[in-house]
């Protein structure tokens, strides 16, 4: 896709396009073959220019096996091709080779699921993360609530780091986790549902602080711990919700894959919408239905 035209390549100075935009928000089926001598695109029926192989190349094509659908997430070139880089934004189904209808890809990346079935109200995570600057401080008393759908049992939901401190909201194997760092001790509390968190419906966790107790429910289950260390410092520091680009302190390295919704901070909703900053792939508004 370049300027919402759909375009096919089979090397530098080989390029055949569909002359009509196709990102209209309507589905396009499209059909690409290649020949001895020639190599095709069809866009809704429509039929472009053939494209040209001299040398009868299309027979002797040296393509690799593996087929990545909207990008290569290893290749950051296009080998002097005028290719984009990045993956396109957008849905696709049916996805055929040779008229064999392929199933669930090997491996995923980043992706989002198509928002073209039932939804609802929420953040939907697919291993992107939101950032708040100057919003968070753990130093002072607060009570963040929020309500998941993960679809994966570990991952990070909550992160904030000052120069030497860290706190973190976490999933491990099915285990709501909490850890407040000093920079010299940790302080960690979970909490452990007899359900399986990763069965469709909503589940709601509070985390709250008040002096020198944390305290962390999920649903109907409840823990705390004492705090041994106290911090006087009231900054604000940066919030990141369902992952981070940082590498040091944080609990659990792979990011929160599901929805997120009703997200409180001390009784106020956190407005997820404005003032944020959004990395990969996250829908701040919708989440498909389960």
């Amino acid at each position: 896709m370049a300027n919402g035209k759909i375009k096919m390549s089979l090397g530098q100075n080989r390029i055949i396009l569909h002359k009509q935009q196709s990102n209209d928000g309507n589905w396009h089926r499209v059909e690409l073959s290649v020949e001895r001598s020639t190599f095709h695109l069809l866009v809704d029926g429509n039929r472009v220019t053939d494209g040209d192989l001299p040398n009868n190349e299309g027979s002797s094509l040296n393509l690799h096996n593996t087929v990545y659908l909207g990008g290569d997430p290893r290749s950051k070139t296009t080998k002097g091709h005028n290719i984009p880089t990045n993956s396109v934004i957008g849905c696709i189904r049916d996805f055929r080779m040779n008229n064999v209808v392929i199933g669930e890809p090997e491996e995923s990346h980043k992706i989002l699921p198509c928002m073209d079935g039932l939804t609802e109200m929420g953040t939907y995570l697919g291993g992107g993360h939101i950032i708040l600057d100057n919003y968070f401080s753990f130093g002072s008393p607060f009570a963040l609530a929020f309500e998941l759908r993960p679809q994966y049992l570990t991952g990070l939901l909550f992160h904030v780091q000052s120069h030497k401190a860290s706190f973190n909201v976490f999933l491990m194997e099915n285990k709501v986790g909490v850890e407040v760092n000093d920079g010299e001790e940790a302080v960690s509390v979970s909490v452990t549902p007899p359900e399986n968190l990763c069965d469709g419906k909503f589940h709601m966790v509070t985390v709250s602080k008040q002096r020198d107790v944390i305290e962390l429910a999920v649903d109907s289950m409840s823990e705390q711990r004492y705090i041994p260390f106290t911090s006087t410092s009231t900054t604000l520091e940066t919030l990141y919700i369902g992952g981070t680009t940082k590498e040091t302190r944080v609990s659990v390295s792979s990011p929160f894959v599901g929805c997120l919704r009703n997200v409180k901070l001390d009784g106020r909703p956190v407005a997820l919408e404005t003032g944020s900053r959004v990395v990969g792939p996250v829908s701040i508004n919708t989440c498909p239905a389960e």
